[in-house]
């Protein structure tokens, strides 16, 4: 029984008790080393009897290969592996290197884990201990965070223990934790005394539990470094050390006191993360040992060898490996090469090649670079980075250890690893000559400043890379041009060195002198190159061919370039492009995993919705939107702002607030694409409001920014808001920019916006026609917001030219529209009219006879189109367990007993819940 940890294993145990009933926890144990989280997870194990128990332990040597910690985990359960659906299975077989293909998606890999694990414990419950998460691999790490925070309902309880540090703090952020310290006085005087078979003075307890603060292992430890007469307080105490070099010291000490053949075949185990006991075996033969020399070590109770080899503390390990030669260190990473199968295990046989090595090799430096490009292929872009810098220490020549040195850093940026990219690259530029390696770098650069927050300054450093290799690579090239205007446009009036139109014409020099006939990249970059070169009207032809050409990219392309598909069919007033290019672009980020990208794809997504007045459906979208950041784990609390554009249409006073932080926000990190979303979803808070000065203020910065796909939206209101201020120049302005784009376009969306427009500049009767134009154009589109608003203006317009009854008419309908959408200000508004004209507006409520959460509506809506629980699953990346618990709760809500009735409630009913 542990001493003094009531608290932590009650903890501990309520998280065994959710497993017990069904569902799932997490929890991250932190602390310095040797305070006893080691302890509280054997105790955790110990009553998890009635569960599955896997212990999973990070080991320093092992942190350069990619997904290693997750390969250990999961291997027992590679059989199961063909219950994964298909994309999952093969990303996750990628990943172990069981296959050949490209590199698979980061959170594909993590999704494929949960199924995997969710799959598992199915069986029976499952614990999973992972010990010493600070020397995981970066890439196994991130795929179970990303387990941690999806697991619901899957029988799984999961603890991490991880020495305290701000990188584990940032890790783990968002999960529970839980910081396990010092023993307090009494408990920790009972385990010192434990401890030892001599009496200790008060007073000598007291100096050890202060210099020990508590630390369990510490004061173990210490207490059998001390003879009777210092516990007596007849000699000095050692000085104070820090806890953790005072442990490893102890440890050290007991490791030289033993034969230094023992040594020797203690520090290949150190060495070798796999604890084999066959490898063990034979690097002590390379090294003319008896396998019988570990004996003694074991007879300390350092380590024990069957069933596997297993330190009795990871400090122990450390203690060995830390405390060894350079030249020992050498001889035990040379047998272990020596041993290591050249097929199976190439990569950790290359890693302990180079850490044997003396000094530079060129044939060692290119077998590492091969095992770089097998890190790559299994999406291990950590593993990469850490064999090219590997390889670039060993290389003779300055300029090919540069060029792998850049090869790193690339990685490495791709691993997400953007500050340790930036060192990397700083490290090569001084040394690289070749022309391409150089422009190679300059956009590695610019894409790193971006990352970074810096992207006022990366659009000029991609365009240069883009002139500096057109000649040599023009499909690079132009992947850089299209990277610089992905850049500019998020940061537009920020962008230091270049400008949009610059970017614009190079595209179009360089598509012009091109005698290859046009990839869908190419179509993509003259569609925006053209938008801000010319005319809009020579443009649209050019966004035509851009916004269709995302149908023929693959799915890999698509999730390169997923930023623009919905800006441009925003520029072109194009619904039905603008809804199939994001549904595209959904089908390819859900196939690949791509969370990152569908956090894009479900902003545009709920944009559409909230547009098309199903206010309901575009909160789902947001939810599933902080679902998905949660599960990433980064900018959390500023993807949660988004939703201000749907705020607005409520008529909710958090608009305000959260537009004032999205402007905050952009203009932290350079990014005019926030704030074009704030002033935007603010133009309509405040129009709704009657406040036309503000509304007119916010939607004017938009239109005036020139940027695709946000300052077209902004027309409408400019013209009604300065229209109501009484400034009839603002008003034409915007509508001469708002006709040239209508005629070009020639939509039913850009018709009906231009008609209304006209409408509410015109004198006399004509207004009357334009309005029921601007109904008919709009009639055409699915856009219900633009109707509504069109029946409002129109029923305004027939209340002050006194024909009360057909005001009436357009006022009752716009009420009915807003009123049923959830749109209350704008409702409010249509009301107030209304009364003006002698009609009381009745109240609609709608109807909500059921209590569904978002994600239950997702669930449901999916499962009534006949999916299965694996495909929902795989489409939201939530485990099959959790998809069936929601189910169930779905059925007790609506009272039903399968699938079967849960279609027959959709779409009309279901579609009211929530």
């Amino acid at each position: 029984m542990l001493i003094g940890r009531t608290e932590e294993i009650a903890k501990l145990d309520a998280l065994l008790d959710q497993v017990r009933d069904g569902m799932s926890g997490v929890l991250v144990l932190r602390g310095e080393a040797g305070i006893g989280k080691t302890a509280l997870l054997n105790a955790t194990a110990l009553s998890a009897q009635d569960l599955s128990v896997v212990r999973l332990e990070g080991i320093e040597s092992e942190m350069q290969l990619g997904y290693a910690a997750l390969h250990r985990l999961l291997l027992p359960y590679i059989p199961r592996l063909e219950h994964l659906p298909e994309p999952q299975r093969d990303a996750l077989q990628s990943a172990f290197g069981l296959t050949s293909s490209a590199p698979p998606d980061r959170f594909l890999v993590s999704l494929a884990a949960l199924s995997l694990l969710g799959d598992v414990a199915q069986d029976d419950p499952l614990l999973i201990v992972v010990d010493d998460a600070q020397w995981l691999d970066r890439e196994s790490v991130a795929a179970l965070v990303f387990v941690a925070r999806r697991l619901q309902a899957d029988r799984i309880a999961l603890v991490f223990a991880a020495r305290e540090s701000l990188e584990i703090g940032e890790t783990f952020q968002g999960i529970p934790q839980l910081w396990v310290s010092g023993l307090d006085k009494d408990f920790a005087r009972s385990l010192l005394t434990a401890s030892v078979s001599n009496p200790v003075s008060y007073r000598v307890a007291e100096r050890i539990i202060a210099v020990t603060r508590g630390n369990p292992l510490a004061l173990m430890e210490l207490s059998g470094e001390l003879t009777s007469e210092h516990l007596l307080d007849q000699a000095p105490l050692p000085d104070p050390l820090p806890i953790s070099d005072l442990i490893e010291a102890r440890f050290l000490r007991q490791v030289r006191a033993l034969p230094a053949d023992t040594q020797l075949i203690l520090l290949v185990a150190a060495a070798d993360p796999e604890g084999d006991p066959d490898t063990l075996r034979l690097a002590a033969e390379i090294l003319d040992l008896s396998v019988g020399a570990i004996e003694p070590a074991v007879d300390e109770g350092l380590l024990v060898i069957h069933p596997r080899v297993e330190f009795r503390h990871p400090l122990v390990r450390s203690a060995v490996y830390s405390g060894a030669t350079t030249e020992g260190r050498r001889r035990a990473h040379h047998a272990l090469a020596a041993v290591m199968d050249v097929g199976q295990d190439s990569d950790r046989r290359a890693l302990h090649m180079a850490l044997a090595a003396v000094g530079p090799d060129e044939e060692l430096a290119a077998a590492l670079e091969q095992s770089a490009a097998q890190a790559r292929s299994r999406g291990g872009y950590s593993a990469e980075s850490s064999f090219l810098v590997r390889a670039a220490s060993l290389t003779p020549d300055p300029q090919r250890g540069a060029g792998r040195l850049l090869e790193a850093a690339h990685a490495a940026f791709l691993a997400g690893n953007a500050s340790y990219s930036e060192s990397l690259l700083g490290q090569a530029l001084p040394y690289l000559v070749d022309p391409i390696e150089k422009a190679q770098a300059q956009r590695l650069d610019g894409r790193l400043r971006n990352t970074l927050g810096q992207s006022h300054v990366a659009a000029s450093l991609l365009l240069e890379a883009a002139r500096e290799i057109e000649n040599v690579d023009r499909v690079l090239s132009h992947h850089s041009l299209i990277e610089a205007f992905l850049v500019c446009e998020q940061s537009q009036q920020f962008t230091e060195g270049t400008t949009a139109v610059e970017i614009a014409q190079t595209a179009l020099d360089s598509l012009s002198a091109q005698s290859t006939p046009p990839t869908a990249a190419d179509m993509l970059l003259k569609g925006v190159a053209m938008r801000y070169a010319g005319t809009y009207a020579d443009a649209v032809p050019a966004m035509r061919e851009a916004v269709r050409a995302y149908a023929t990219m693959s799915f890999e392309e698509i999730n390169r370039w997923t930023a623009l598909g919905a800006p441009l069919a925003n520029e072109l007033w194009d619904e039905v492009g603008l809804r199939s290019t994001l549904g595209r672009l959904e089908d390819a980020a859900r196939a690949l995993g791509a969370l990152s990208d569908l956090q894009t794809v479900l902003i545009g997504l709920a944009a559409i919705e909230v547009r098309a007045g199903r206010l309901m459906e575009a909160r789902e979208r947001y939810s599933e939107l902080q679902d998905v950041t949660g599960a990433i784990g980064d900018f959390v609390e500023l993807y949660a702002l988004f939703d201000v554009d749907l705020l607005s249409w409520q008529g909710d006073e958090q608009a305000r607030a959260k537009a004032a932080q999205l402007v905050e926000g952009g203009t932290a990190f350079c990014s005019a694409a926030l704030t074009h979303c704030a002033n935007l979803s603010l133009s309509i808070f405040e129009l709704a409001e009657g406040r036309y000065e503000k509304a007119l203020a916010a939607a004017q910065s938009v239109a005036d920014a020139d940027a695709m796909g946000y300052s077209c939206q902004a027309l409408p209101t400019v013209v009604e808001a300065s229209m109501r201020c009484n400034n009839r120049d603002v008003a034409t302005g915007a509508l001469a920019c708002l006709a040239e784009q209508a005629t070009a376009s020639d939509t039913p969306w850009a018709l009906g916006l231009l008609a209304r427009c006209r409408a509410l500049v015109a004198d006399g009767s004509s207004a009357g026609a334009l309005y029921e134009e601007a109904l008919d154009h709009l009639g055409k589109t699915s856009w219900r917001t633009e109707v509504a608003r069109t029946h409002l203006l129109y029923g305004e317009w027939l209340r002050r030219k006194k024909r009360r009854s057909e005001a009436r008419e357009q006022l009752r309908r716009a009420y009915e529209m807003f009123e049923t959408m959830g749109a209350r200000a704008f409702a409010e508004r249509a009301r107030v009219e209304l009364l003006a004209t002698g009609e009381r507006a009745r109240s609609r409520r709608a109807e909500t006879a059921h209590d569904l959460t978002s994600r239950e509506l997702q669930i449901a809506r999916l499962a009534a189109q006949r999916a299965t629980s694996r495909e929902i699953a795989g489409q939201l990346f939530i485990s099959a367990n959790t998809v069936d618990y929601h189910l169930r709760k779905v059925f007790q809500k609506l009272g039903i007993a399968s699938r079967r009735e849960l279609a027959g409630l959709l779409p009309d009913e279901v579609g009211r819940l929530a």
